[in-house]
């Protein structure tokens, strides 16, 4: 199999991982982040990753607003799971808006 066809298998388990209500809502944005993040490198066919080389990279996710000519504000809950995935606070109150994002990014891999 290929980077791109594992990576796509991959998106789709986490999406259904992530609507499973039986999980912690941790679990959940986790999975939810994980399945946009690998819908996001099927879209930008990005064989390597993220430009800095770590994963998440939030480099990734700016690629994306340029190359698919997105609004900043779509990518929000991406960079705000990156900024919080370790803080105390943590990330189980941003799975809705973390859901809908993969969802946009499955999209955006459905015309790669």
């Amino acid at each position: 199999m290929n980077v791109k066809k594992n990576r796509r298998i991959m998106a789709d388990r986490y999406l259904r991982y992530a609507m499973h209500k039986e999980h912690s809502t941790h679990s959940h944005a986790s999975a939810a982040f994980e399945s946009g993040y690998f819908y996001l490198l099927v879209a930008l066919d990005a064989p390597t990753g993220s430009p800095e080389g770590t994963h998440p990279g939030v480099a990734l996710v700016h690629q994306a607003v340029e190359r698919f000519e997105l609004e900043p504000q779509v990518m929000n809950p991406a960079r705000e799971f990156i900024d919080l995935q370790y803080s105390p606070e943590g990330v189980g109150h941003l799975h809705a808006e973390l859901l809908a994002w993969a969802q946009q990014m499955k999209k955006l891999a459905d015309g790669a």
